[in-house]
């Protein structure tokens, strides 16, 4: 990333027997709750979003496809909630929102309204 020290996997994957193309990353963002933490993860996650849209348009330009046909995975511990604690953006809701504004199609694969996706013990 362009800011903290973490970093992220990108790989491009085709099914040997359909030869569908599917773009996947995972990643682990900047921890410890903050305002300045909560800025980095955001900066982060959206600089991954542009790099796997990128990745994609790329890879359905040498296929002959739409970017919008290009599956995208992002895994990861994004050390952060749709919504944060007196924060007004956070790196997830940097995604979602991203989602409703333009390309990639982006969803969550655990239901919003939950109040954790893993939990710690």
């Amino acid at each position: 990333y362009n800011v903290g020290t973490q970093v992220y996997l990108l790989a491009t994957l085709k099914h040997k027997e359909s030869g569908r193309v599917v773009v996947v990353a995972v990643t682990h963002l900047k921890a410890s709750k903050s305002k300045e933490n909560e800025r980095i993860r955001t900066q982060q996650a959206m600089e991954l979003v542009d790099v796997l849209a990128a990745k994609a348009s790329e890879v359905a330009t040498s296929i002959g496809l739409s970017e919008r046909d290009i599956p995208i995975i992002i895994m990861g511990d994004f050390n952060s909630e749709p919504t944060g604690e007196g924060y007004t953006r956070t790196a997830v809701k940097s995604v979602i929102e991203r989602h409703h504004s333009s390309s990639p199609r982006l969803a969550s694969a655990y239901p919003l309204d939950l109040p954790f996706s893993t939990w710690k013990t």
